[in-house]
């Protein structure tokens, strides 16, 4: 039964597709940038930078509560996007350990 499967996996050329997808996602992350800018008295700004279509940068304005919820948001973001890195810029004195590098 195994033969058979291989037999048809390489027949349709399956194992190179998945490496084909690898080979795209790891492509699709190096074209996205994510950026966040943490504010205490200003609404927090969330930039998104992509190489796609030319170039584009896209601007959220952030308004929560607490620093979690922002940290919330960027894992989904990172879900999203696939970018390699999501960069921060902290006021002073905020704990930075909360947040996922």
């Amino acid at each position: 039964m195994k033969w058979i499967k291989r037999k048809l996996r390489s027949w349709l050329g399956i194992e190179n597709n998945q490496a084909s997808i690898n080979d795209l996602n790891r492509l699709y992350s190096a074209l996205t940038s994510i950026g966040i800018d943490v504010h205490f008295k200003e609404p927090h700004m969330i930039l998104i930078f992509s190489k796609l279509k030319g170039g584009q940068i896209r601007h959220i304005d952030a308004h929560f509560e607490n620093l979690s919820e922002l940290n919330h948001l960027a894992k989904r973001l990172k879900e999203e996007y696939r970018p390699r890195d999501i960069f921060y810029d902290f006021p002073m004195g905020v704990d930075k350990r909360m947040f996922e590098f």
